[in-house]
């Protein structure tokens, strides 16, 4: 564990130690459109959720996100990607 000092971290050296030490391990697929998802998903519960209410304890917001939950798996839809690869190579001008 890291000293503190009345002025910060004991030294470098220790900070250094503290900054860098490994706390966990995520291991998960190599690309990233599962982060997309999870990016939309956080997207809809900031939207429909959060930005509109006002929570006076974290008890009652717990509460709400677990409701949203709920909620959200009983009546989510799947995505339906209209982007396609061929107005991609359009914009982009690669048709071949």
């Amino acid at each position: 564990m890291c000293r503190y000092t009345r002025f910060g971290m004991a030294s470098i050296s220790s900070l250094h130690r503290y900054l860098f030490q490994p706390r966990c391990a995520i291991r998960g697929p190599v690309n990233a459109s599962w982060l997309d998802q999870i990016e939309i998903w956080f997207s809809v519960l900031q939207r429909k959720l959060l930005q509109p209410n006002h929570f006076l304890s974290t008890a009652s917001l717990e509460q709400a996100i677990s409701d949203f939950i709920a909620y959200y798996n009983q009546e989510a839809k799947p995505i339906k990607w209209s982007y396609t690869v061929e107005k991609l190579e359009r914009k982009l001008g690669t048709n071949s």
